[in-house]
């Protein structure tokens, strides 16, 4: 007997900011991980799966960050809401791999999966990260989406590295670490600080924004909606051995009463 092939999707968790505010490719990886899920909603290669659509890393990090799914210490993955989004029926249901995952998880009223008061280890080296970080029992937050502080740390200390001007650093909150991770994302940002930087060139230390300030709002007009890139204007050169234009006769006695008067032209 082989897997449901049908695959459904619940709105009630689509349809929520912290989905919606995702990166359309890690909302498009999320959709991917779901149709690849075993009827438990276990995936034991979640990050080939990620390279084989050509999602990034940090796409995959934000789903397990917001606990769109979990991970556990042998890398193996599950759909949260999986419950949520499908009922299959018996004689088409084939029993996960994974059982011993499956043994740690309780479901909750809305059908979500609950790791039961029993912590999981989001063994983030299994999904490409250098990580491996021990994650405090099923915090939920309304569908149960809570954060990981140390993914959007991360990102942060990794564009903080290269911004030239490092003052102001613990004025950033966690909130706007999270915000630039998830609404900007780490190659744009890398890109903001690299265009600043070109602005800046030449300039005294003085003159180039605290990291505060563009961390917390001068980053925009460097983003990729909103940035137009300088083209060098073209001086007009003439060249000195460059011929004077033919005249006509009419043209050169008109330029001599010009230049003389009517009566010496």
């Amino acid at each position: 007997m082989g897997l449901a092939k049908k695959r459904m999707f619940n709105n009630e968790v689509l349809d929520t900011d912290a989905f919606l505010d995702m990166p359309l490719s890690a909302q498009a990886l999320y959709f991917h991980l779901c149709m690849r899920a075993d009827d438990d909603g276990f995936i034991g290669n979640p990050a080939r799966i990620q390279k084989y659509i050509g999602a990034s890393e940090d796409d995959l990090k934000l789903l397990v960050a917001k606990r769109f799914v979990l991970v556990f210490e042998d890398g193996v993955i599950v759909i949260k809401h999986w419950r949520m989004h499908n009922t299959i029926q018996k004689d088409r249901y084939k029993p996960t791999n994974y059982l011993e995952d499956l043994a740690v998880l309780g479901i909750k009223e809305n059908k979500a999966y609950t790791l039961n008061g029993k912590k999981c280890f989001q063994n983030v080296s299994s999904l490409d990260t250098n990580r491996k970080q021990n994650v405090s029992p099923d915090i939920d937050i309304g569908l149960g989406l809570d954060i990981d502080n140390n993914i959007y740390g991360d990102f942060f200390e990794q564009c903080w590295s290269i911004y030239p001007n490092k003052k102001g650093k613990g004025k950033i909150s966690d909130t706007k670490k999270r915000k630039l991770y998830e609404k900007v994302g780490l190659d744009q940002m890398l890109r903001c600080i690299e265009r600043y930087k070109a602005y800046c060139e030449g300039k005294d230390m003085q003159y180039v924004m605290y990291g505060s300030t563009f961390f917390n709002s001068g980053y925009v007009d460097y983003l990729d909606e909103n940035y137009n890139d300088p083209k060098p204007q073209k001086a007009e050169i003439i060249s000195e051995h460059e011929e004077e234009p033919v005249m006509t006769d009419d043209e050169w006695y008109a330029s001599m009463v010009a230049k003389y008067g009517e009566e010496d032209a």
